[in-house]
């Protein structure tokens, strides 16, 4: 007379923490470094749209105002949107003397903030698939410059936020350069946590396994 109710509450549970959601399961995943990219197209369409109406005239020079190794990143998307307006961008170390002499509009940056974080993870269900937080954060220091004349200067910062499967962690920072990459801590308790529930649903199928022979 036991029995049958206990295997009734049993097997609804067993089947909750049996079932591996997908959800997300169908995404694309982007790496750090696309992730950093998407954040830098941000701020550079917020660029064009606050920089002064006509100020921005071709050939525009993008130049890095320190030494950052992720500066090539930040003048390659630059080049990119402004390539777009109908701008022709000269980049850092190919400006010849010439070509600076010629060149209408500088457009300076320096890069104050960019970086990959994990804020934390999650598990899609008690024994599904492990997620974890991602952010994208850009800040830049931008202004344009004309005849050696700063017309306009502002910080113009953007993030991004998703998450991404524990499986693809390392996927999303295979790069050869550091600042994809970040530190990923997986808290303590669920090292404790896992083995538990792992422990219950063997306990329970073992008791299905009797019960069904009562």
């Amino acid at each position: 007379m036991v029995v049958w109710p206990l295997r009734f509450l049993v097997q609804p549970l067993l089947s909750c923490l049996l079932v591996l959601p997908a959800f997300g399961a169908d995404k694309a995943v982007l790496s750090n470094l696309e992730l950093l990219r998407e954040a830098l197209g941000q701020v550079t369409e917020e660029v064009l749209r606050r920089c002064p109406s006509g100020s921005l005239l071709s050939p525009v020079s993008v130049v890095a105002e320190d030494e950052n190794e992720a500066n090539w990143l930040v003048e390659s998307v630059f080049t990119e949107r402004l390539t777009e307006q109908g701008l022709r961008v000269l980049q850092g170390q190919q400006i010849t003397q010439g070509e600076a002499i010629q060149s209408q509009t500088e457009l300076l940056f320096k890069i104050v903030q960019l970086r990959i974080s994990y804020p934390g993870h999650r598990r899609h269900g008690m024994l599904g698939s492990k997620w974890v937080r991602r952010l994208a954060q850009v800040k830049l220091s931008v202004q344009l410059a004309s005849s050696g004349r700063v017309v306009w200067l502002d910080h113009i910062g953007a993030s991004i936020e998703d998450e991404f499967p524990r499986r693809s962690l390392s996927w999303v920072e295979n790069s050869p350069y550091p600042f994809t990459k970040a530190e990923f801590k997986e808290t303590d308790w669920n090292k404790f946590l896992e083995p538990a529930i792992v422990s219950t649903v063997v306990g329970g199928l073992v008791y299905l396994f009797y019960s069904s022979r009562l």
